[in-house]
């Protein structure tokens, strides 16, 4: 989400806004019906008839619209509102003015917690320039160590949040600050652990014999387009019926780079024919698909001396499905010929 806007308008729209707002809530609301010196706002009740001037102030209470009727209340509430929408929009419609007058791209004088939220815009040109920004600070060492870290705590909160559309230029700045040693070993694997992403879904409901399927679907690998990982993936498979009676299935592992908008190659499946579960009662049956991920840095490759995998999680996918028994073949009469 931008939180803040680069043209001055809605900034501008604001603070005037919040001024009518902020004098209303001076002027306040009508208290009673009093005789009130206009300069001073002195209750002029109970003031002698003979008297020709204000006993606080010394004003001529003879002049025309010396004396207003009413005493008025300030809005503290309404006088709060505005002053909490004038200041930041002052403040904002400062900074405006200066860059304006510096004649500098407003995106290079954005500090970093505001180049962080405009990665994040749905705009795609605003995100777009603040992307380009951060690159110019960290190959410039415009960056301090703490900055670089909380840009990188920023890619992998959304890397890790599957309600974030993920973006590869995310991506493309953690792996360049890792090259350039600003990246913590903790903060890298956390990285590569958030970047393959795993669904298991099967066929809800089917017949024996009829063509269904277990899948092993992986969505878009959250990385960078200019970096390649390899990934390692053991796959045992257990499927268990209603009655406790289950079945096992071992793999083995699968390799493959990712980058990009990278995918597993091919995929996974399975067909849940008799062969798989033949031995299975019909009715629910579950599967648990044990997963074990090792992701190694680019150029790494597994069995090599020396080569350690970057980050290794374990996962554990589920899913179910009914199986109907099998259909039983129409009857009829046989008919012998000659």
């Amino acid at each position: 989400m931008q939180w803040l806007p680069d043209s001055p308008v809605a900034p501008a729209v604001v603070a005037v806004a919040a001024t009518a707002l902020l004098v209303l809530g001076r002027r306040g609301r009508r208290a009673n019906d009093h005789p009130i010196c206009r300069r001073c706002d002195f209750d002029l009740v109970g003031r002698p008839a003979d008297s020709l001037a204000c006993a606080e102030c010394g004003a001529d209470l003879q002049r025309r619209r010396a004396v207003r009727r009413g005493a008025r209340r300030p809005i503290r509430g309404m006088v709060t509102s505005a002053l909490i929408l004038l200041v930041p929009s002052v403040v904002l419609l400062g900074f405006h003015a200066w860059f304006a007058a510096a004649d500098v791209p407003f995106v290079q004088r954005e500090p970093l917690w505001w180049l962080l939220n405009d990665a994040c815009s749905h705009d795609p040109l605003t995100r777009d320039n603040a992307f380009n920004e951060l690159f110019i600070r960290l190959r410039g060492g415009r960056l301090s160590d703490a900055q670089v870290r909380s840009a990188v705590d920023r890619a992998l909160a959304v890397q890790g949040d599957p309600r974030k559309v993920w973006v590869p230029r995310w991506g493309d700045f953690v792996e360049e600050a890792f090259r350039a040693r600003r990246v913590s070993a903790e903060q890298w694997r956390q990285y590569v652990r958030q970047a393959p992403q795993f669904d298991l879904v099967a066929t809800e409901q089917f017949s024996r014999g009829a063509n269904a399927w277990l899948e092993l679907i992986e969505r878009e690998t959250r990385v960078g387009a200019r970096e390649t990982l390899h990934v390692r993936v053991h796959r045992r498979l257990t499927i268990t019926d209603a009655r406790g009676q289950s079945v096992e299935r071992d793999f083995g592992w699968v390799g493959y780079d990712v980058g990009g908008q990278s995918r597993m190659t091919g995929g996974w499946s399975l067909p849940l024919n008799d062969g798989i579960i033949g031995r299975l009662a019909d009715g629910r049956q579950e599967a648990t698909l044990d997963i074990v991920l090792e992701v190694y840095s680019a150029g790494a490759r597994p069995g090599r001396p020396g080569q350690s995998p970057t980050a290794t999680m374990r996962l554990e996918l589920r899913t179910a499905w009914s199986v109907e028994p099998r259909a039983a073949p129409p009857s009829g009469i046989a008919v012998s010929r000659r």
